[in-house]
């Protein structure tokens, strides 16, 4: 099964991030004081703030091997689907 995001989910997620952090920079904020000494994680959002798409995918896809997890699972039990 591979998971395609649409316009809807975009919505949704839009809206998540409205409600829980106001605007993307106010969430950029918070992840990067969560991140603390995890250089994974402030690797990626240092990526995503250069617009580096390409790597945050491999990153993405050796996280999830890594753990095994999905990322359509992941997306789907998140919203609820």
């Amino acid at each position: 099964m591979s998971f395609n995001p649409n316009a809807m989910m975009k919505k949704q997620f839009e809206k998540m991030i409205s409600q829980r952090f106001g605007s993307v920079d106010n969430m950029m904020n918070d992840m990067s004081k969560f991140a603390g000494n995890n250089p994974t994680l402030k690797n990626a959002l240092d990526l995503y703030k250069k617009g580096d798409t390409d790597q945050l995918h491999q990153i993405q896809q050796n996280v999830f091997n890594e753990k095994h997890l999905s990322p359509d699972g992941i997306i789907q039990k998140f919203l609820g689907l």
